[in-house]
């Protein structure tokens, strides 16, 4: 149960982040899209979601070496993936939510 509770609380955090992360980039707050990015990071690793963590490493680093044009397409990207995350989790933890 405290797993399943612990991958709820991965989704709904992370769904905020991601939103978090897709108004900064359209409000061109890039400082707001690494923050939103490290966090996400941290707490994808977290759950194992790889591809994700990496994604978020690499959005991270386009903002702090200030390659801001690829910005839009890796938030895409990560938009994407953890939307492949979440709906590869959420029947797990409802499984053991239960």
């Amino acid at each position: 149960a405290l797993l399943g509770r612990l991958l709820a609380a991965y989704e709904e955090n992370s769904v905020e982040l991601v939103g978090a992360i897709s108004r900064a980039l359209a409000g061109g707050a890039t400082d707001e899209v690494r923050r939103g990015a490290h966090a996400l990071k941290s707490s994808s690793g977290n759950v194992g979601a790889e591809r994700l963590f990496e994604l978020c490493r690499t959005l991270e680093d386009a903002v702090r070496n200030r390659r801001l044009t690829q910005l839009p397409d890796l938030v895409r990207a990560l938009q994407q993936e953890h939307g492949e995350v979440v709906e590869e989790l959420r029947p797990w933890h409802r499984r053991r939510s239960a």
